[in-house]
């Protein structure tokens, strides 16, 4: 939430807990941000898990309308590294919808991995959609 919020970002979390459940908003989001005319759906897990939940958010069925909504939908995990630091990788998913190739691809279009950033932290700045990640 720092990082989102220190790009400039309003973030909230959408995400219910319910009894020994959560919930996510339309069975797949986790963090709404809102930034300049732009809003920003994200998906966040651990390292371990980035995959399932990129195949999670794929198959959505509310994607498809995010998206007409003009929605960026994305990917969060982290990863703590060996020297006791985290990476993060953030996965674009707008560019991955109607591809069922690239759902299984080890490293799809729209991945970046950053370096030194854990789940609170600052993340710095964020590249464009255009250039492929978000």
């Amino acid at each position: 939430m720092d990082a989102l919020r220190d790009d400039g970002w309003v973030p909230w979390v959408v995400e219910r807990r319910i009894g020994p459940f959560t919930k996510d908003l339309y069975g797949c989001i986790d963090i709404l941000a809102l930034r300049q005319g732009v809003t920003l759906a994200i998906q966040v897990t651990s390292g371990d898990n980035h995959a399932a939940r990129s195949i999670k958010v794929l198959e959505c069925e509310h994607l498809a309308l995010m998206i007409a909504a003009g929605w960026q939908v994305e990917v969060w995990s982290y990863r703590k590294m060996t020297n006791g630091r985290y990476a993060r990788r953030v996965e674009l998913i707008n560019d991955q919808v109607g591809n069922k190739d690239k759902r299984t691809a080890a490293a799809p279009t729209g991945v970046r991995v950053e370096r030194g950033h854990g789940p609170g932290q600052a993340a710095g700045s964020r590249a464009t959609a255009a250039q492929g990640t978000a």
